[in-house]
């Protein structure tokens, strides 16, 4: 691994177990444990599991598949067990009845927009998040999305990744982790529109090298259909796309940018055309772009940029996006804290630090497919 690789390697990591120590320290009391005591003994575990893995033999390939496999295999069964111990009507998160709500007044010929959560909390995703949970909400629990796409982000990373022991290690990291535990029992859709966001960038790393205006307008359907679920996976995009097209491919750049924006436009269309004036006073667009202050956005922006001309390689510009998420969050998180205290933010649900869970499938990649950045 080059210099620049093992650099955003480390900080990546170093990121990850952050937001999960936040994770342990909020919800430790409630479980009547000790927050340092717990966080010691997580970081304790996760350093001993990253030493263990730089200083272990890489596994032969069969070897390293059935333990990959394996260790896939049992972070399903563990998820679904604790979907099925924990009932989301008690769970004091409402982003899955957020789902499961809006698809309900939709199928029942309402405006869907004017949904109300179990919490009682108005609906303000975007409409591809609610597609994308509609099929697992069928099939008995909208809580089966999560886990299906951490399904699908681990087999996209053994097939990403050129070091099987790495990816060994970093997807066990991932399903352990208390902030992907967090996720999956609170039935939350944040870790899966970051995964669908990387799965996204994946395909168009597989196409880097074989652009046909086809496949671009492909891509930019799929894009715009990945912006319809959260807003702010579009600083992802941003990172990676600088620097996709060569001075020779500005046409295939404008298709795949025009069909982008022209795909988010249609998954918005219906609901505007079906009631304009419920649409404006339920606007998700609005929702969503109030949760962070304009400079914070702003600096997002053009670090976004920055990052863009100076990453290269799927495995940079995935940790620098994760990276300027996990800033981002934590300027509205220190912003909150300023107000009301670090511990009462934690303590009494001031702040979501869910919201840091959104960049964890990015901060992944590095630890996959090193491929460092200039």
């Amino acid at each position: 691994m080059r210099p620049a690789g093992r650099a955003l390697a480390l900080t990546s990591f170093t990121a990850i177990l952050g937001v999960n120590l936040l994770v342990l320290i909020k919800y430790a009391p409630r479980a009547g444990l000790s927050p340092p005591l717990l966080a010691a003994v997580y970081t304790g575990v996760v350093l001993a599991g990253a030493f263990a893995a730089s200083r272990s033999a890489a596994p032969a390939p069969r070897t390293a598949r059935i333990v990959f496999w394996a260790v896939v295999a049992c972070s399903v069964v563990g998820y679904l067990v604790l979907l099925n111990r924990i009932p989301p009507t008690n769970l004091n998160v409402d982003r899955w009845s957020a789902i499961t709500s809006f698809n309900d007044r939709l199928l029942e010929g309402r405006y869907p927009y004017e949904a109300r959560t179990h919490l009682g909390s108005r609906v303000s995703g975007l409409p591809a998040v609610f597609a994308l949970g509609l099929p697992f909400q069928w099939a008995g629990d909208v809580g089966y999305l999560q886990v299906f796409f951490l399904v699908a982000f681990a087999a996209a990373c053994w097939k990403q990744g050129r070091q099987r022991a790495g990816a060994i290690w970093a997807i066990l990291f991932l399903v352990t982790s208390p902030a992907s535990a967090w996720e999956v029992a609170a039935r939350s859709d944040l870790g899966t529109n970051a995964i669908v966001a990387v799965l996204f960038l994946f395909l168009c790393e597989h196409w880097r090298h074989e652009k046909t205006m086809t496949r671009m307008v492909g891509v930019g359907v799929v894009g715009g259909l990945v912006a319809s679920t959260r807003l702010v996976v579009v600083v992802p995009m941003l990172v990676y796309f600088i620097g996709y097209f060569g001075r020779s491919e500005r046409q295939k750049a404008g298709v795949m940018v025009g069909a982008a924006m022209t795909t988010f436009a249609a998954t918005l269309a219906p609901f505007v055309i079906w009631d304009p004036h419920l649409f404006l006073a339920y606007n998700p667009l609005t929702w969503q772009a109030a949760l962070t202050p304009l400079w914070v956005k702003v600096a997002a922006g053009v670090a976004a940029v920055a990052a863009g001309v100076w990453t290269e390689g799927l495995a940079a510009k995935c940790g620098a996006s994760g990276l300027i998420v996990v800033g981002t969050v934590l300027a509205a998180f220190l912003m909150s804290a300023s107000t009301v205290g670090a511990e009462r933010a934690l303590a009494f649900n001031l702040f979501d630090i869910s919201y840091f869970d959104l960049a964890l499938p990015f901060l992944i990649v590095p630890l996959i497919a090193p491929d460092g950045g200039r």
